[in-house]
């Protein structure tokens, strides 16, 4: 048997070489996420159209949202896939100015809280599952993604795009609710509205840690200093 031995010379080209690659392809991924192989939902031809755009960079408006999904890409890490997503349904709820929406400060805030929660509640796993029945990216209730949308199905919340869809419902439901306060949207979505709005009226502080652990992840992956 062949012995390789590779000066430390050699070993730290072949690690940058490797590096390199891996980031080329990165950015495959995001100027063609079709090609790439990313999934997306057959048939939402909004959707489609919307990588199309984004990977054509046709403007500036359009190369800076490439950078901003690819910036979060890597910090976060997540398939960028599911930034677009997520992007798209900050960037749409944000732009309808309804009053649930207006409290927000930008999208990007949207964009952050709604990554970091992904990666408190499954690392960014689509098909993540809990011991609760909490399924896909967000950890959505079956129950609750019902109320939204009553032909779901438990394997359909473990397709990317019908879960951030439906987060965002329950997400804008929660904001109503709690007039815009995040930090208890937060409690609202972790603990559940019933068990919150009891604490609240018995002025107990609903708080357990799960809000501080959003921000925390927000904050650490906020290299465009994002305000919130």
């Amino acid at each position: 048997m062949r012995k390789f031995i590779f000066s430390s010379e050699v070993y730290w080209k072949r690690v940058f070489l490797i590096s390199a690659l891996s980031l080329v392809a990165m950015m495959a991924a995001i100027a063609d996420p079709i090609k790439a192989g990313y999934s997306i939902v057959r048939g939402e031809k909004e959707y489609k159209d919307l990588l199309v755009d984004l990977g054509l960079r046709k403007t500036e408006a359009g190369f800076d949202r490439v950078s901003w999904i690819m910036d979060l890409s890597v910090e976060f890490p997540f398939d960028p896939t599911i930034v677009m997503l997520v992007d798209h349904y900050s960037r749409d709820n944000v732009d309808r100015n309804e009053l649930a929406w207006s409290i927000v400060k930008s999208h990007e805030v949207v964009t952050h809280i709604a990554l970091s929660l992904i990666k408190i509640e499954s690392n960014g796993n689509t098909f993540a599952t809990s011991n609760k029945k909490a399924y896909g990216l967000t950890q959505l209730l079956l129950p609750t993604a019902r109320d939204y949308d009553p032909d779901v199905t438990r394997a359909q919340l473990y397709d990317q795009e019908t879960n951030i869809r439906i987060f965002f419902m329950h997400f804008e439901r929660l904001l109503k609710h709690y007039e815009g306060n995040m930090t208890k949207v937060l409690h609202g979505w972790n603990r559940g509205e019933g068990t919150v709005d009891k604490l609240l009226a018995r002025n107990i502080d609903p708080a357990n840690g799960f809000s501080d652990a959003i921000y925390k992840v927000a904050l650490n992956n906020n290299r465009r200093r994002i305000t919130f």
